[in-house]
């Protein structure tokens, strides 16, 4: 896992150094390894558990359409992805950050624990164009591909791909 890290210590050694393409390159690079990492199933595998995994769905859907428009998410065993559109003033972060508070402690009451459910950083993209869009939506879409149907759940708010 030691290696996630490499890019923040390129970078804070030799920012000088870099152009803003090459900063990006990096940034890129370090999305990619962990994506990977987290697909591998490493780590604690909460939602492994289906009633962990409904916790996690009825908080993305608990506001759907009311401070946000969820497109499609996928609950892996160790990750979510999510494409959702905000409505009016409401930012990202705090829904995210409502969504995890709020799973986390139905999680922890579930499985009798206490202790940290989700990372703190969210990978939170903005969505470009049409193009990246549905690239967003194969990839959750696929990225579940080599698991067993009863490990994850998968939602699309309409027949999108």
């Amino acid at each position: 896992m030691a290696s996630l890290f490499e890019y923040e210590q390129k970078l804070s050694l030799n920012r000088c150094i870099y152009d803003k393409k090459e900063i990006e390159l990096l940034k890129w690079e370090k999305y990619n390894r962990i994506e990977k990492y987290l697909d591998k199933g490493n780590g604690e595998c909460f939602l492994n558990n289906l009633e962990c995994r409904n916790i996690v769905a009825q908080a993305l859907l608990h506001f759907d359409n009311v401070r946000y428009k969820i497109v499609s998410y996928v609950i892996m065993p160790n990750h979510v992805h999510v494409v959702l559109m905000p409505y009016g003033e409401w930012m990202v972060q705090d829904i995210i950050k409502s969504i995890k508070h709020y799973s986390a402690l139905r999680i922890n009451r579930l499985l009798g624990r206490v202790g940290q459910v989700w990372q703190k950083e969210s990978f939170d993209r903005i969505i470009r164009d049409e193009q990246h869009y549905q690239n967003i939506l194969k990839y959750i879409y696929n990225n579940p591909r080599n698991l067993t149907k009863d490990t994850f759940s998968l939602y699309f708010a309409e027949n999108l791909i």
